[in-house]
């Protein structure tokens, strides 16, 4: 009788040791590389950019490519709005 509870401790204790081991690999994952330097495109270099009739990958590839920032696609949003709207 006496071994079955030995045996049943050291199932549990086993137990815990693997929780235990599984929650530290799980914590210990590695944090993802810092981002690389952004590079900033001064807006008189850019090219004008049409927003008429373009298609979002063609807005995200504009961007990529550093033919278009996000501050410039605001603010031509901006623009249409104001010109839709009048204010």
């Amino acid at each position: 009788m006496y071994r079955l509870y030995r045996n049943a401790s050291i199932v549990c204790h086993y137990g815990i040791l693997l929780t235990f081991i599984l929650a530290l690999s799980a914590c210990s994952e590695q944090a993802p590389p810092p981002p690389q330097e952004t590079q900033v495109i001064p807006a008189e270099s850019l090219t004008e950019f049409q927003l008429q009739e373009t298609t979002i990958r063609q807005i995200h590839g504009a961007i990529q490519s550093g033919q278009l920032t996000a501050v410039s696609l605001v603010r031509q949003y901006l623009d249409r709005i104001k010109a839709y709207n009048g204010t």
